[in-house]
């Protein structure tokens, strides 16, 4: 049975960009809820935990969760720039060494006459 594997550099690259458009818009996602004062949210003072104490506890358990995935995210990245560009280095070596320096090709793989 025949296995096939193909990359494309240039997808690799896509996904790339799009991964970090990702990283970059949940990085703004958990600072709406700092933006605002409890007054702002409740009014005036109330008894026990107010609704701007959950949002700070949420924004906290938030940011350290983003952190994480934000790691994740970056190492990623980083590992599909690099397969992106041993890939594409890979395809013009193979480019360039299939590609006759002499200007006469027999045409066949070996080079030599049938």
């Amino acid at each position: 049975m025949e296995t096939t594997f193909t990359v494309d550099p240039d997808k690799l690259e896509a996904l790339v960009q799009r991964l970090q458009t990702v990283q970059d818009k949940m990085s703004g996602i958990g600072s709406t809820a700092t933006q605002y004062s409890a007054s702002d949210i409740q009014g005036s003072p109330q008894p026990g935990p107010s609704v701007c104490d959950k949002l700070q506890d949420f924004h906290s358990d938030w940011s350290d969760g983003l952190g994480k995935i934000e790691t994740q995210i970056s190492d990623l990245t980083a590992r599909l720039k690099g397969a992106s560009k041993t890939y594409g280095d890979t395809e013009s070596a193979l480019q360039k060494a299939a590609t006759p320096s002499g200007g006469s090709s027999s045409g066949s793989p070996g080079g030599g006459a049938g």
